[in-house]
């Protein structure tokens, strides 16, 4: 077999067609995706309503409440906030089922992959054994599987409950001021150029990185099993330099992979704060100028709002690193299901 070290790898290409196939598997379980999904957009939609419910608390509960009775301020301030609670009691009822089925619906597909992986692995030609070693295979059973893992639990979760937050959040800013919220379009665009960026080089990493991963396991488990004829034959120093080569190169991927994954959490904070506050800034004027009619109340859930929208785009750069990490063992996954089996002509009983 030839050294480890001189493979040669494609470069990473088919994210789309990886993700559909992901998607593919999960087809299977239709009723409980469905369920997963009403309880996400019920977990949105509570969040939502409970924050835009705030200018309406101040200016009908609060505000009317000043100078009455004790017993008034109760009934004025008190059912609405009974309510308010039932309100995001029931989020988080919806929260912990959708978390529950999605652990249940995960661990099912991920059984039927490593099933078709070891049913389609025992149909493969000796060609194929003899061009990867057996750490390599292996590395796709557990470090790919468990990144798929990490997608499947947090990351598409975490994708579906930031988009229907940043979708509701939208809206309701547009209700409450559209020219505000023309102000924040302004800055997306600015937002999401630099994302396409730094993800898309991120993606390129995360590829690297895998594919460096399974080329060290297989190195390892290759010279740990065959230790007695390297040493035999005097070949300590050359397998010491090619596994330095590999080595660098899991460290090189991982490195770069990581740096731009980790950059993107904190920038993304930094940049909300910055729009929180020249949101706060154009909005008070407006307010003092008399040009909305957005008021002390409407402004402050306003802003709140914008925690709101910017906190789903935050989170999700967060998983970035396990999203694109996963993405990247799944696409070795479906490769190595994508190759031809060992045809069978008879003349082997």
């Amino acid at each position: 077999m030839p050294p480890m070290g001189n493979q040669k790898f494609a470069k990473p290409k088919n994210t789309k067609k990886t993700i559909k196939r992901v998607l593919g598997y999960m087809g299977a379980h239709k009723f409980l995706l469905f369920v997963v999904v009403l309880m996400l957009l019920a977990s949105s939609l509570i969040s939502v309503v409970g924050t835009s419910f705030l200018s309406v608390f101040l200016n009908d509960c609060v505000q009317p409440s000043i100078g009455k009775e004790w017993s008034d301020v109760v009934w004025y301030i008190g059912a609405p906030i009974l309510v308010i609670g039932i309100f995001y009691l029931l989020g988080v009822v919806a929260s912990y089922l959708q978390s529950y089925i999605m652990v249940h619906i995960s661990a099912k597909m991920l059984k039927k992959v490593r099933d078709d992986m070891f049913t389609h692995m025992e149909t493969l030609p000796i060609s194929y054994f003899d061009t990867h070693s057996n750490g390599e295979l292996m590395s796709r059973y557990t470090n790919d599987v468990d990144t798929l893992r990490n997608v499947m639990t947090n990351g598409i979760t975490q994708l579906m409950t930031s988009v229907f937050n940043i979708v509701g959040v939208f809206v309701a800013m547009l209700c409450i001021s559209w020219i505000l919220t023309l102000v924040i379009i302004g800055t997306l665009a600015i937002v999401m150029s630099v994302l396409k960026t730094i993800v898309s080089r991120s993606g390129k990493n995360f590829h690297r990185q895998q594919k460096a991963l399974g080329q060290v396991n297989g190195y390892i488990e290759e010279m740990v099993g065959g230790q007695k004829v390297v040493k035999v034959f005097c070949h300590e120093d050359a397998i010491k330099e090619n596994f330095a080569k590999l080595n660098e190169e899991l460290r090189d991927s991982a490195c770069q992979a990581n740096t731009y994954a980790n950059i993107l959490m904190p920038m993304m904070a930094n940049i909300s704060h910055v729009i929180y506050a020249i949101i706060a800034i154009v909005g008070s004027c407006l307010v003092i100028n008399g040009q909305v009619a957005l008021g002390a109340a409407g402004l402050m859930s306003f802003l709140l709002l914008i925690r709101q929208f910017f906190n789903p785009i935050t989170q999700v750069t967060q998983q970035v690193n396990g999203i694109l990490s996963g993405l990247a063992g799944a696409e070795r996954i479906f490769n190595m299901l994508d190759e031809p089996s060992e045809e069978d002509n008879g003349y082997v009983e």
